[in-house]
């Protein structure tokens, strides 16, 4: 150990003094390098998020899913099983709800999570739905209702044509666009400006 250590001595000269306080990056500058790119990855996947839950495909979809006229009419297909009397109220509402989702895909519209009559009103005044569209989906919600909430009893043949007017609405052409209708406010609403 004796011979070792001069040559040990010789190599710790050559080494500088750690630096004065302050010029190292210390502990904060690190945490906060730390904390902005937390805080960036967050920022970037909360905005994808945002976007593909608005129905809109994000930067990082590299395939495209089908139309949403398409998953219409896939799921109104698959509803042809519910077509007997004891499904009414389940049929109902779910072909209301894939009509209101193809909607929201198709036309940027909130549908899903609205009254009829709210919902009707914001896309009159949009003018995205071509007039044609417009009044075959108010009879068609309208119908949708009464089922629902009148508890109005249908018979299978009624369900059929409920399930016809849904493809027919989805298969509707979309480029007319419609113009405001005052029947399509609901009464008591107070127009925005």
């Amino acid at each position: 150990m004796s011979d070792k250590a001069p040559e040990l001595l010789e190599d710790l000269r050559y080494l500088s003094p750690p630096p004065p306080e302050g010029e190292a990056l210390g502990g904060w500058l690190w945490l906060a390098i730390v904390g902005s790119s937390v805080v960036v990855v967050l920022a970037v996947t909360w905005l994808f998020w945002r976007q593909r839950r608005r129905g809109k495909h994000g930067v990082l979809s590299f395939t495209e899913g089908p139309s949403p006229q398409a998953k219409a009419l896939s799921s109104l297909a698959e509803l042809e099983k519910l077509l007997v009397a004891e499904q009414q109220r389940v049929f109902t509402q779910r072909v209301s709800d894939i009509v209101r989702v193809y909607i929201e895909e198709q036309f940027g519209l909130r549908a899903l999570h609205r009254s009829t009559e709210e919902f009707l009103f914001e896309a009159a005044q949009s003018g995205r739905l071509a007039q044609a569209a417009d009044d075959l989906l108010h009879d068609f919600l309208t119908e949708c209702d009464q089922i629902k909430f009148a508890k109005r009893e249908v018979i299978v043949d009624a369900m059929r044509a409920m399930l016809e007017r849904a493809r027919e609405f989805v298969n509707a052409p979309l480029t007319e666009p419609a113009q405001p209708s005052v029947s399509s406010r609901p009464q008591g609403a107070v127009a925005q400006s």
